[in-house]
């Protein structure tokens, strides 16, 4: 909306199309960096839940090997995860990059 605002006072001399395309790449990177955010902070809480199991007996050095990979593992997992869904929220983005070049390709024929 701010850039389309812009358009419409003269701050910018590019054609509304080409800001709204703008606009939605940039909302699409802070949607992208906002998720990121909310799943490191979700794997900030896990970290502190108490696994429930069934009535099992396990030895001291078996529950402390387990609890060793589950640190091990948590961190990566955690960053494959915000990659994953980063990427899949950013996948319009090369298209609309396009869209933005094809416009302004076409305004200089």
């Amino acid at each position: 909306m701010i850039l389309i605002s812009f358009t419409h006072l003269g701050l910018f001399r590019l054609p509304l199309e080409m800001m709204v395309i703008l606009g939605v790449i940039i909302l699409l990177i802070l949607v992208a960096i906002g998720v990121s955010f909310f799943i490191a902070a979700d794997h900030q809480t896990k970290i502190y839940e108490e696994l429930e199991y069934e009535n099992c007996e396990l030895s001291n050095e078996q529950a402390e090997q387990i609890r060793q990979a589950k640190r091990n593992f948590s961190k990566p997992y955690t960053n494959m995860i915000i990659t994953a869904t980063v990427l899949c929220i950013l996948s319009a983005v090369p298209l609309l990059l396009f869209l933005f070049s094809a416009e302004s390709f076409s305004l200089k024929c």
